[in-house]
């Protein structure tokens, strides 16, 4: 077999190789956090705006990690919030700071896999957090 083949084979190889490392190591610490994961979570509702506007603080509670993508989506009428979690690593931090625009035909927000009710249409933020 040819010299530059076998080089350009091996290149390849190992550039696979780290690619998969790279997704396996993010997989293993994309963690999806859950209530009991945080700390001082506030739902704050904007009134009187439509659609209805609200900014959702809280920081996590361990700080060998960070959050690095919050993600939603919809199950009927309700959004759910995910919080992703990795390895703390330089530019990011525990803070969890998102604003959301929460449609009309959108009853509770919730958070986490465990879909926790966090804010409820008509409740007020205080009832919704606890």
């Amino acid at each position: 077999m040819n010299r530059l083949v076998q080089i350009v084979l091996v290149l390849v190889a190992a550039g696979g190789c780290c690619l998969a490392a790279y997704w396996l190591y993010e997989s293993a610490f994309d963690v999806i956090l859950e209530p009991k994961d945080v700390i001082f979570l506030k739902v704050k509702e904007e009134l009187g705006v439509r659609p209805t506007r609200m900014q959702i603080d809280s920081a996590m509670s361990s700080s060998a990690m960070s959050v690095y993508k919050i993600t939603t989506r919809t199950e009927g009428s309700a959004i759910v919030v995910l919080v992703h979690a990795g390895m703390a690593r330089r530019g990011t931090s525990g803070t969890i700071k998102y604003g959301l625009s929460v449609p009309d035909s959108v009853d509770e927000v919730r958070f986490g896999r465990s879909s926790t009710v966090i804010w409820k249409r008509g409740a007020s933020s205080a009832q919704a957090s606890e």
